[in-house]
């Protein structure tokens, strides 16, 4: 369902902020078919920052050239992403596959168990 629905996400500006490195980044797109997708990959790596550090987030506003609320997080790391986000001014939806217990602190804008959903949302 996801596969055929990633023409449509073409019309996003959709980009990547991520601490893992580019050559898995790389792979993981070419794999999931989303290679070429993505405007641009922000790694934290590059920037000597760590997740959650909001500054990440900040770096990717500027280059995307939009605001918080133009930008939407996706993540699967409530701790890492969905909270540096937040602390950005980012909006931001929690990827729970596992159906892990939420830190009531932490209010995300939206949570989802599948990307599926996340079609649905946009």
């Amino acid at each position: 369902m996801i596969r055929s629905s990633w023409p449509s996400l073409m019309t996003w500006n959709m980009t990547i902020s991520a601490a893992r490195s580019e050559t898995l980044i790389s792979t993981l797109t070419i794999q999931s078919g989303l290679e070429g997708v993505f405007r641009f990959v922000v790694f934290s790596e590059n920037y000597g920052i760590e997740k959650p550090d909001p500054r990440i987030f900040h770096i990717a506003l500027e280059k995307a050239g939009c605001s918080g609320q133009q930008l939407l997080n996706v993540s699967d790391s409530l701790k890492n992403d969905v909270v540096g986000a937040i602390d950005a001014g980012v909006r931001s939806v929690w990827l729970n596959r596992n159906n892990m217990n939420t830190a009531p602190d932490i209010q995300m804008d939206r949570e989802i168990k599948s990307l599926a959903e996340l079609i649905e949302l946009l």
